[in-house]
């Protein structure tokens, strides 16, 4: 959620006195009892109760009450943003412990200050490197706290599924794995995951298989304008990102959304009924691939009613009273999770105790496509059960698994056939022109049909085809950059005249992850088209518009004589301004370690090129007085 706004809705107040006490010890007693699982070697399910829109979450004397109330519901924990456990950390702290409650807490990148002019700050620029230095300090303060989970609205949707969202989220991995706290990134509009097909891209990259993700699907119900259905052949897509998403996925926020919101203003309400029933199936999906992954009795997954105050509950106008009762939603949703978590559970657990499927029943041979008409191929993709023969008894087609024409194999093709550029908008003839060269029997018709032939269509590159290659263009200065670099700072360790050197490189024009790609090329062996610089310990600046960034390499046989992130923080001290400086990484080639650095020019307060004057000159002081002669 987005916690800009101010809750107006206050929660129903438990009964008092002695009903209170009865009330609270059956509430209890029916949380103690409730088996921590109903499955064998099934993940248990732990709810999360959220504070948003609490408005009792404000007010740290009412804590003790509510997390009484909370624990009394059957909620396993809370949580909470910095606005909540910045008021008294150690009384949240200690009363969560005194109630039995565990703390996920929930950050915002660039965000998580108050502001006393607009209120809270939740994203406050599109920077990586203020995302990157918010994401460090945010999540060691979550893990001071205790906190189980960490749940965090990371990076900028601007960024698209690029070089600056796979940076970001591959410091993330390395920080998590330091924190030794889970971390998960939700698919959240303003942010990195904001849409299923931005999403789908990164989550399919092999770099960041580890990446984990709080699944709040009515989010992208919003920003799609649509609640997705694998019966539609429009959405066709959905099934297999689904699959991703659940694969990826350790958290759900449990919040229905519709086509023209994030969400429903009651989800008990029949008219909501289809949203409902969409969004349970796929948090099913999500759960049976959790207990795939976690089977076990001690393994937990947790999952949170999150439905929100107004702007996201709707009002009545004028009054601006609240279509519903907030706590009443979540507590109603609370139990719609268990129900459908259990359903999930059985499904799992009968298709783990089921014998393997049948071979799939259907007639012996389906015919492939009419290879007559115009652009149609036999081959109409895989068939469950079926093998395809291009020169079959029958003719081309699918015959079933068993057949003797089956077994005598499949013409198949090995794979997908490698992507064609996609071609440019159709009003300049390329689409037409495309269609021609993939089949000439369209030119032939067409040539008829027009008495005579068609002629040539040569449409200018369109920007894609200009925007890739002014990037291939940038990457390929960078390379040799790099090896440029690297081969004159070989050189000059093969006279002896260099072990440790400072350099800056243009090329990458303040990029981080371009800087990174540029010291990997001079690392790389001479052999491999590199600059073989791998053995001199370096820290390469460079400067851009909007920053300064610098990475530092320190290899294996040099780690005696200066350490990597001793190196870099002093060089950012002496630069001083808004720095971002990551832990040290293990560095891909000459052993050692990298650390990544940047200094913003935060908005004209600092001057890149005399930030990197500064910086070589603190680099080469520290060099002198630090490394052995």
């Amino acid at each position: 959620p987005n916690p800009t706004s101010t809750p107006r809705a206050r929660i129903a107040q438990p009964p008092h006195g002695a009903v209170l006490v009865l009330w609270l010890r059956r509430k209890l007693v029916a949380a103690l009892l409730r088996p921590p699982s109903a499955f064998p070697h099934m993940p248990t399910l732990r709810l999360a109760k959220t504070l948003w829109g609490v408005p009792e979450a404000d007010d740290p004397d009412l804590w003790d009450e509510l997390f009484a109330r909370i624990k009394a519901e059957g909620f396993d924990g809370v949580e909470a943003i910095t606005l909540t456990w910045r008021t008294d950390r150690d009384r949240f702290v200690s009363l969560l412990k005194k109630h039995g409650l565990q703390l996920i807490c929930q950050i915002h990148t660039s965000g998580g200050d108050l502001d006393p002019a607009t209120g809270y700050v939740y994203c406050s620029s599109n920077k990586l490197h203020d995302h990157l230095a918010s994401f460090v300090k945010l999540t060691a303060e979550a893990k001071a706290l205790g906190a189980v989970l960490i749940n965090s609205h990371s990076g900028h949707d601007s960024w698209g599924s690029g070089d600056k969202a796979v940076a970001f989220f591959k410091h993330a991995l390395l920080v998590e794995a330091q924190l030794g706290v889970p971390v998960v990134h939700e698919t959240h509009r303003q942010r990195l995951l904001y849409s299923p097909y931005t999403a789908a891209e990164l989550l399919s990259k092999p770099e960041l298989a580890a990446l984990k993700v709080n699944a709040d699907l009515s989010h992208w119900c919003c920003v799609c304008e649509k609640v997705f259905d694998a019966a539609d052949p429009r959405d066709d897509w959905w099934p297999a990102t689904l699959r991703l998403v659940a694969e990826h996925c350790e958290f759900v926020h449990a919040r229905v959304g519709h086509a023209e919101g994030p969400q429903v203003s009651d989800p008990s309400a029949p008219e909501f009924a289809a949203e409902v029933s969409a969004h349970a199936s796929w948090w099913r999906t999500i759960w049976a691939a959790q207990a795939a992954r976690h089977p076990s009795d001690d393994a937990a997954v947790w999952a949170e009613p999150e439905h929100g105050p107004p702007p996201y509950l709707q009002t009545l106008p004028f009054s601006q009273q609240p279509v519903a009762d907030l706590w009443e939603v979540n507590a109603r949703m609370a139990q719609r999770v268990r129900t459908e978590h259990a359903a999930a559970m059985r499904e799992a657990a009968a298709s783990t105790a089921a014998p393997p499927a049948p071979p799939p029943s259907g007639p012996d041979f389906i015919a492939g496509g009419d290879a007559g008409r115009w652009g149609m191929s036999s081959y109409m993709g895989p068939k469950d059960g079926y093998v395809f023969r291009e020169q079959g008894p029958r003719g081309a087609g699918y015959y079933r698994e068993g057949t003797a024409a089956a077994r005598a194999g499949s013409d198949a093709p090995a794979g997908p056939e490698p992507a064609k550029p996609a071609p440019s908008v159709g009003r300049d003839g390329s689409l037409l022109r495309a269609a021609m060269d993939e089949n000439p029997d369209v030119a032939d018709k067409l040539a008829s049909m027009m008495g005579g032939a068609v002629p040539p269509v040569a449409p200018p590159a369109g920007e894609d085809e200009a925007a890739a290659a002014a990037s291939a263009e940038k990457l390929r200065a960078v390379d040799e950059e790099g090896v440029a670099v690297g081969a004159r700072l070989a050189a000059q360790q093969r006279e002896g005249a260099v072990e440790f050197a400072c350099a800056s490189a243009s090329a990458p024009g303040g990029d981080l992850s371009l800087l990174e790609r540029c010291v990997g090329k001079m690392n790389l062996g001479s052999a491999s088209g590199g600059g073989g610089a791998a053995e001199v310990a370096k820290m390469v600046f460079s400067a851009g518009a909007e920053q300064l960034s610098l990475v530092t390499h320190v290899p294996e046989s040099k780690r005696r004589g200066v350490d990597a992130a001793a190196w870099t923080r002093a060089v950012l001290a002496a630069i001083g301004g808004k720095v971002m400086c990551s832990a040290p990484q293990p560095a891909p080639l000459g052993g050692g370690s990298i650390v990544l650095a940047a200094v913003s020019a935060d908005g004209g307060e600092h001057e890149p090129d005399a930030d990197m004057a500064l910086g070589l000159a603190a680099a080469a002081r520290f060099l002198e007085e630090d490394t052995p002669a």
